[in-house]
């Protein structure tokens, strides 16, 4: 069995072994080098600090009379530190002391010769077979848990935007609705996922989490003023969102608290979430107004999402919240279509004929598998009175049903459309008939 040893080499001695061609960064049971240039940098800083770093383990090899050294676990941060000493590292950004923006070429002599006489600990083997080393790689890296984007950043990038989303993960809201499970909260999910959302505050939808560690490095500083102007747009949306889930003191319509719904799903909440800081934005609000029809709306579009939905739209909400439901392309589909169900109220405005094709799709999908559908859509015309049975005693919907709301109704919802003949509504000024779809 192989014997192990403790020791200790300079950061100069690291840079003789690269020099001379006798330090293997890299043997083929390594992993590719996957640092970003952020925890590179942060690595430098640590050492200029003088705080320890976790021991390298090398196998050491004679060979023709010199000895050669093959890295077992450590390949990062030599490599790290040899890119800074070769002038291909910066001191940017997310390092914030004296030496801000200078390659080591550029550091005074006494901080070079510090670095280069910096000590890293080692565990050393001798002459160990491929095999061997094999096994100490795979046990290194099977019984050691590796550090998420998320805990690294939380090391890489202290500053201002780290810790307002600290702080917002924290919201009381979020924890009522369980937003985050607790193995969330462990590994700081919950941090990065409330990050993506001040980021969509900030900038928009993003693709996945690509640029998360830009914003984390950008806003390491942030403008008092702006950081509050974010954090009470942050706030503002979650009030809104935690009244639309109140129950109306008039409900009607089929409703859930949030936290039974699909909502509190991560996917939907950051679409819901981002749809309405939109309509916020725009001075529009809630406040005073009739939501039971949009509870309606929601409860429906929660019952009846799923990626084998038998309508259409709901189908392709549910497919966008499950397959590549992080990209940039899913995640704008998902907030435009909740747009389009929060906008009858929020802007109190006829939707577009976009809008009342998906609506009216919707909503004659509901009518056609029930038994009764007249019951369900009530039984005679909200204009003149009559019923809507055919002949043949059947909702006969393409000849003379259809729906329409009041032209004085402030609430343009799926849920407050009246049944109504098409020949009743169509020219009508005190009617908004529905637009017509094929049947």
């Amino acid at each position: 069995m192989a014997k192990w040893r403790q020791s200790q080499h300079s950061i100069a001695d690291i840079r003789d072994w690269k020099s001379n061609s006798r330090l293997e960064l890299q043997p083929d049971f390594q992993r590719r080098e996957v640092w970003g240039r952020a925890a590179k940098i942060m690595l430098i800083d640590t050492i200029l600090k003088e705080i320890p770093i976790p021991k390298i383990i090398i196998n050491t090899v004679l060979r023709d009379e010199s000895t050669y050294r093959i890295v077992i676990d450590g390949q990062q941060r030599l490599t790290a530190i040899l890119e800074f000493l070769t002038d291909g590292l910066r001191l940017s950004a997310p390092y914030e002391g004296e030496y801000l923006n200078m390659k080591f070429s550029d550091l005074p002599s006494e901080i070079k010769n510090q670095i280069l006489e910096y000590n890293l600990d080692f565990n050393e083997v001798s002459n160990s077979s491929e095999e061997e080393l094999r096994d100490v790689y795979s046990r290194v890296n099977k019984y050691t848990v590796k550090l998420n984007k998320q805990e690294l950043r939380h090391a890489d990038f202290p500053g201002d935007f780290l810790r307002l989303s600290e702080e917002l993960a924290e919201h009381v809201f979020l924890e009522d609705i369980r937003l985050f499970t607790p193995a969330n909260r462990r590994r700081r999910g919950d941090i990065e996922f409330t990050s993506e959302l001040v980021v969509a505050l900030l900038d928009g939808p993003q693709n996945k989490k690509e640029t998360l560690d830009e914003f984390y490095q950008k806003y390491m500083k942030w403008d008092l003023n702006d950081k509050e102007a974010v954090r009470d747009r942050f706030k503002a949306t979650l009030i809104s969102i935690q009244k639309l889930f109140d129950p109306s003191p008039n409900l009607e319509v089929p409703f859930l608290p949030i936290e039974k719904t699909r909502f509190r799903q991560k996917s939907d909440f950051y679409s819901l979430f981002i749809a309405i800081d939109i309509l916020l934005r725009e001075g529009l609000t809630i406040e005073n107004k009739e939501i039971a029809p949009l509870q309606g709306d929601l409860y429906l579009i929660n019952e009846e999402t799923q990626p084998s939905s038998g309508i259409r739209v709901l189908a392709e909400y549910g497919i966008r919240c499950s397959t590549d439901a992080n990209s940039y392309s899913s995640r704008k589909w998902r907030i435009d279509f909740l747009l389009n169900i929060l906008s009858g109220t929020y802007r109190g405005t006829p939707p577009n004929e976009s809008v009342q094709k998906t609506w009216a799709d919707i909503r004659w999908s509901i009518a056609e598998p029930l038994m009764c559908p007249s019951e369900f859509y009530g039984t005679t015309c909200s204009i003149c009175g009559k019923e809507f049975i055919d002949e043949n005693g059947e909702f006969d919907k393409k000849n003379q049903g259809s729906f329409a709301w009041p032209s004085n109704s402030d609430i343009f919802q799926m849920y407050n459309l009246e049944n109504v003949h098409k020949k009743c509504a169509s020219g009508n000024k005190d009617w908004i008939l529905l637009c017509d779809i094929d049947n």
